[in-house]
């Protein structure tokens, strides 16, 4: 029992990265050792430049502020670089209370791979949230193309418990938002304004809805 406990953790923390469709979110539910109940979901997005930039600037604390800066981020370290490094966040849920937690880097994998554990202060939304980063195989767009593929993985029974509804929690809320910070990634590193200055607004309204 305490091996498929162990292996049922190690799994949450890794996560696995499935090429998809782009920009389609896939939302389900795991089978084998996850049949307890935990629940992810993927998207991608591909960037017209190579995953040493892309990288670059997804390790870039000033600038993944920049992408999430309805967040309020706040972090000791200019780079994020080693396992531990920390960025805050705060922000306003729709019923007036805030919320607040951590990024922690958990993982990362120079150019390839980097992963965070969000860590809330209070509540339930415990969860990893993985980056993968792939490259042409071959062909001469090889140095100037990165597909980013996503995945957020949690445990849901602590939602359960707390009577939250999953279906509007992943596919209405959680997804979308990824959407627009993934877009809002590819225009960055592509050398744009990660977006128009109403879409912080816009972000900030939808985080109000997390838990």
């Amino acid at each position: 029992m305490r091996s498929a406990a162990v292996w049922t953790i190690a799994l949450l923390l890794s996560g696995s990265a499935t090429v998809l469709a782009a920009d389609v979110p896939i939302v389900h539910e795991e089978r084998g050792e996850f049949s307890a109940g935990a629940l992810s979901f993927e998207s991608r997005v591909d960037i017209a430049k190579d995953c040493k930039t892309v990288f670059t600037g997804m390790t870039d604390v000033q600038r993944i502020q920049a992408l999430i800066p309805h967040l309020n981020g706040k972090s000791k370290v200019k780079q994020a670089a080693n396992p531990g490094d920390a960025m805050s966040y705060e922000f306003v849920r729709k019923d007036g209370t805030k919320a607040t937690g951590r990024f922690i880097l958990t993982t990362v994998e120079e150019n390839n791979r980097i992963q965070f554990l969000v860590q809330p202060d209070q509540g339930p939304w415990l969860r990893v949230q993985e980056f993968r980063l792939y490259a042409p195989a071959a062909g001469p767009k090889k140095d100037s193309e990165c597909t980013v593929i996503y995945e957020e993985t949690y445990n849901p029974k602590p939602l359960h418990n707390a009577g939250y509804d999953l279906k509007e929690i992943i596919q209405d809320i959680r997804a979308p938002y990824m959407q627009i910070i993934l877009r809002r990634l590819k225009n960055a590193a592509e050398g744009r304004a990660p977006g128009p200055a109403k879409e912080a607004d816009e972000l900030k309204e939808i985080a109000k809805n997390f838990p």
